[in-house]
């Protein structure tokens, strides 16, 4: 039978540093040693890693606009829904836009998903035609004998935003 290696956890070997870690320094000298500040700590860095010297910075522009609105309308949302996937109806943290803006933080506009719908709707892996069901109640192949019209002219008239009009007109 194979040995395991267990790691052992010991004190960082940075003087009065009280943090365990598996290595030679905990992750905060660690840290500091990759950007060559002091490791003693006297130096707080702390304000060293805001704003444009934090790793993650992006030039202060956020990823969408009234962040705070969404944030707020997502915890709601996650209330209404009792955390639960509107599709398949697992336990779920995300939320998505259901006319794929980035600006429409609409109670109506979001639905809560698991990771795994959310993923399959934005790649369309599983279901190509999500986003057609999702918008107009049928698939692209639906809509394509409906209509009469190859899926390919669906789908350009759907680019065009003619497809909503064209359905209304023929129903």
């Amino acid at each position: 039978m194979r040995k395991r290696y267990i790691h052992k956890k010991h004190k960082c070997l940075v003087k009065d540093c009280q943090n365990y870690t598996s290595r030679k320094y905990c992750f905060l000298h660690k840290r500091r040693m990759e950007r060559n500040l002091p490791m003693d700590l006297s130096f707080d860095c702390r304000h060293l890693l805001k704003g444009e010297n934090n790793v993650n910075w992006k030039g202060g522009i956020a990823k969408y606009p009234n962040h705070y609105l969404m944030k707020k309308n997502r915890l709601i949302k996650l209330q209404q829904t009792k955390g639960k996937c509107e599709i398949c109806n697992k336990q779920a943290y995300e939320i998505h836009h259901k006319d794929g803006t980035k600006e429409n933080h609409l109670l109506s506009n979001l639905i809560v998903l698991c990771k795994r719908c959310h993923s399959l709707l934005h790649t369309g892996r599983k279901n190509k035609t999500s986003k057609f069901k999702r918008l107009y109640g049928m698939t692209i192949d639906e809509l394509a004998t409906k209509t009469g019209y190859k899926p390919g002219t669906i789908y350009r008239w759907h680019k065009q935003n003619r497809l909503a009009e064209f359905i209304n007109f023929n129903a």
